[in-house]
């Protein structure tokens, strides 16, 4: 700020005075705002069950006319509590993949959590999952072990964020594949008041 010779000094003092408050206060403003935009965020993590068996959840098979890229399936497997079909549900586990490569699937997830999953929170909710699913030899022990981010959720899980890990589960004499799905996320704070399975 320009001030005219004639301005006493006293006034020169002043307008300096304004000037440092007025940045002073400007850079609170920043700051103030900057504390409102980084939202604090808890950590949580739980496990279930998703079996995938043909005869109960034949997944519907589409692709290109020719050619093997582009071969997809479109999947809704049961999501249990424990090992056994029979187990309590909890929901579903929905989705699409395709293939990218003959060894590498596109995978989109839904997992739909009912009213019943109270070991998790109280209420429905859903999370997405996306990622590469590899494919290996069923003899090849790097199958075993898949991972896929978690890109968001809706309803008592909405904001969610983390990863979800699939470990094959063996089972002796049967054909059945079956997978343990642990999910970390996190969610914002004032998402949290559902949960109560904090890491």
């Amino acid at each position: 700020m320009c001030l005219p010779d004639s301005v006493s000094p006293q006034v020169r003092f002043c307008a300096r005075a304004i000037m440092v408050d007025t940045k002073v206060l400007f850079f609170a403003c920043c700051l103030l705002l900057g504390s409102v935009a980084v939202q604090a965020r808890l950590n949580y993590k739980f496990e279930f069950y998703q079996h995938m068996i043909e005869e109960v959840d034949t997944p519907t098979v589409f692709g290109p006319k020719t050619g093997f890229v582009g071969t997809g399936y479109v999947f809704n497997n049961a999501a249990t509590i424990g090992q056994s079909i029979s187990s309590r549900s909890i929901g579903r586990v929905s989705g699409l993949y395709f293939f990218s490569s003959e060894w590498v699937a596109e995978n989109y997830n839904t997992v739909y959590f009912n009213a019943t999953a109270s070991e998790f929170f109280s209420g429905e909710g859903t999370i997405y999952l996306r990622g590469l699913w590899f494919i290996y030899e069923s003899s090849d022990v790097r199958g075993d072990h898949q991972e896929l981010a978690i890109v968001g959720g809706t309803q008592k899980l909405r904001g969610a964020e983390g990863h979800a890990e699939f470990d094959k589960v063996h089972i002796p004499g049967s054909d059945a594949l079956l997978f343990k799905v642990t999910c970390h996320l996190s969610l914002p704070e004032k998402e949290t008041e559902y949960m109560y399975v904090k890491l």
